[in-house]
């Protein structure tokens, strides 16, 4: 933002300040109000960064799919498991029930 520090002193001496204490406060809000611009993203560059979020948040939909496929494929496999573990319990529960002659 560009300050006019001519106007700034004119006005500044016509409110009685000392012409060098309004030349001096010109010149400081001038400075401080300088702002640069570099280092400062562009409309290029925030396309540029939109294209990027896109491509990445299409990898992780992609990934998550992938993580979901293996987590299904695991509770299949659980549930193999416990059915498998369930009926040798049984099973081993009727051997030793006939062994000890209750049934």
């Amino acid at each position: 933002m560009a300050v006019d520090t001519l106007k700034l002193y004119e006005r500044l001496v016509k409110a009685n300040v000392a012409p060098e204490a309004s030349r001096e406060i010109a010149e400081a809000i001038s400075e401080s109000s300088a702002v640069s611009l570099e280092g400062l993203a562009t409309k290029e560059d925030l396309f540029a960064l939109k294209g990027d979020l896109a491509k990445l948040e299409n990898k992780m939909e992609q990934r998550f799919s992938q993580v979901d496929q293996r987590i299904a494929q695991l509770e299949v496999q659980l549930i193999k498991w416990i059915i498998g573990v369930g009926i040798t319990g049984f099973t081993a529960l009727l051997g030793l029930l006939k062994i000890i002659k209750v049934i």
